[in-house]
């Protein structure tokens, strides 16, 4: 009985041995074959340089483009990280569409550098930094002192001639202090119209310059944004140094003073007023007496 157990046991045993065997074998021959393709496939790989450089010359040379080692290497990593792992035909992936894809890849990089130099330089709001709001503001102070000193000088005869009394001419004056602060405004928006011309100008070049970064491709020369920040100070300089002929330009013959309103104004406040008190010789050497129940009205001497 002993026997015929110890006999079956070492069946069972041989089978269990002779299947294992079997199984490491199985194992050993799959690892083998794992190795050699992964050994296939690194050889193939080493070689794909040479593939994807005689895949990107030839793509160049058929366009009539230049390019340098540089080009080429950053073509053959781009397109070899694409190919996947153990692929048993990596060659295929070096062709004329993905060498295409790598060289705009390339120009987007470009455009990309571009853009950044053009923000930096065309930063938002330079064209206030090279046209500043102040520019126009002595030109348009200049203007409206000029045009009250006539208006002032209007006041100042009539009230020499007798025309207006101290409270006719203080009226006068304040009349004058209002028109000057509308004026002003006045001036200031004729000003801030020409300022946003020189600026929309320099916003003009900009997008030249915008346009030029666009339109590049892989073999162009590429756009110097120095060259357009320069065209946009030359620009601003010379708007610049003809501001003030372009403001006079367009405020023309327009005065914002009516000196005929303010001594309107004051004579209408001082009431009536004897022209005999004018001064010797009266009004124009008149020295008859008039009516005294007359206010300056509107009229006057100008």
């Amino acid at each position: 009985m002993v026997n015929d157990m110890t006999y079956w046991t070492n069946i069972e045993n041989d089978k269990r041995n002779q299947e294992q065997m079997r199984a490491d074998a199985a194992t050993a021959t799959a690892a083998a074959e794992k190795q050699a393709t992964r050994d296939a496939f690194t050889n193939k790989m080493a070689w794909l340089p040479n593939t994807g450089r005689n895949v990107a010359a030839q793509y160049f040379a058929d366009r009539g483009q230049g390019y340098d080692e540089n080009t080429i290497q950053r073509i053959i990593n781009s397109i070899t990280a694409t190919v996947p792992d153990l692929d048993p035909n990596p060659e295929k992936y070096f062709n004329d569409e993905a060498v295409g894809r790598s060289v705009e890849t390339i120009a987007q990089g470009t455009r990309d550098k571009l853009t950044n130099q053009m923000q930096g330089s065309f930063a938002p709001g330079f064209e206030s930094t090279l046209i500043p709001d102040t520019a126009d503001d002595s030109i348009i102070q200049s203007i409206l002192g000029e045009q009250r000193a006539g208006a002032q000088k209007v006041l100042d005869f009539n009230k020499a001639r007798g025309l207006l009394n101290d409270t006719g001419y203080s009226t006068a004056q304040t009349a004058l202090e209002g028109q000057g602060t509308a004026g002003y405004n006045t001036l200031s928006q004729i000003g801030e119209s020409i300022l946003g011309k020189s600026r929309s100008a320099l916003g003009d070049i900009r997008g030249e310059a915008g346009s030029a970064i666009s339109g590049y491709n892989y073999g162009g020369t590429e756009p110097n944004i120095g060259d357009y920040f320069g065209r946009a100070q030359s620009k601003a300089a010379a708007d610049l140094s003809g501001i003030e002929g372009s403001i006079r330009g367009a405020v023309g013959t327009t005065n914002v003073f009516d000196a005929p309103l303010a001594l309107q104004a004051g004579g209408t406040m001082q009431g009536p007023i004897n022209l005999t008190t004018a001064g010797p010789g009266g009004l124009g050497g008149a020295t008859e007496k008039r009516d005294k129940g007359r206010g300056l009205g509107s009229s006057g001497v100008f």
